[in-house]
């Protein structure tokens, strides 16, 4: 679109296509996923291998009776000691070895880098955030399950630190559902 055609400038014309590429994007994509901002890159740029960190929630519904939204949560009806899951978390913070957390064997290196994870309740929801350099295959719902056998008492936090050291799969917790896990972000 050249200047004069519509009496705007060419920024003003560019946010009006990208706004309008937008909308037309989400409306073509399920309801569950949503483009909510978008910027032009650089030739080479790869949306996995240029990623530098991502952030992923889980969602676990703690209630005797699944709730609503059973689709993006997992009903997990017991008892949690919050604290304990905290410290188990608060272990595996930095740079480490995580072959224990993941499923798939050929990865050139397991080694990777935790940032936070944040342990927190929201009413009858508890709510898992996970930030870091990257997360191998099945790695965030591994740490979950993990987390959650703390929090249940099937498992010390100290257990959680051997499997670290170990690096064995069978010393790690449960793989939770898929369906709690969200991508919430990624860093670039």
């Amino acid at each position: 679109m050249r200047k004069g055609q519509t009496g705007q400038c060419g920024s003003c014309a560019e946010k009006l296509q990208e706004s309008e590429f937008l909308q037309n994007m989400n409306r073509l994509l399920p309801l569950d996923i949503r483009v909510i901002e978008m910027e032009l890159v650089k030739n080479g740029f790869h949306a996995r291998l240029s990623a530098v960190g991502k952030c992923y929630e889980y969602w676990i519904d703690m209630r005797e009776n699944r709730c609503v939204y059973a689709k993006y949560t997992y009903h997990y009806p017991k008892e949690l000691n919050i604290e304990a899951m905290q410290r188990a978390a608060d272990d595996l913070i930095g740079r480490y070895d995580f072959a224990a957390f993941t499923d798939k064997k050929e990865e050139k290196s397991t080694i990777r880098t935790i940032y936070a994870i944040i342990v927190e309740v929201q009413g009858d929801k508890l709510r898992i955030e996970y930030r870091g350099s990257g997360f191998m295959y099945h790695m965030v719902r591994i740490l979950t399950g993990t987390l959650l056998e703390v929090g249940d008492g099937r498992r010390t936090p100290e257990s959680v630190k051997a499997a670290l050291a170990g690096r064995d799969r069978a010393d790690a917790g449960f793989l939770a559902p898929a369906r709690g896990l969200t991508l919430k972000e990624v860093y670039y």
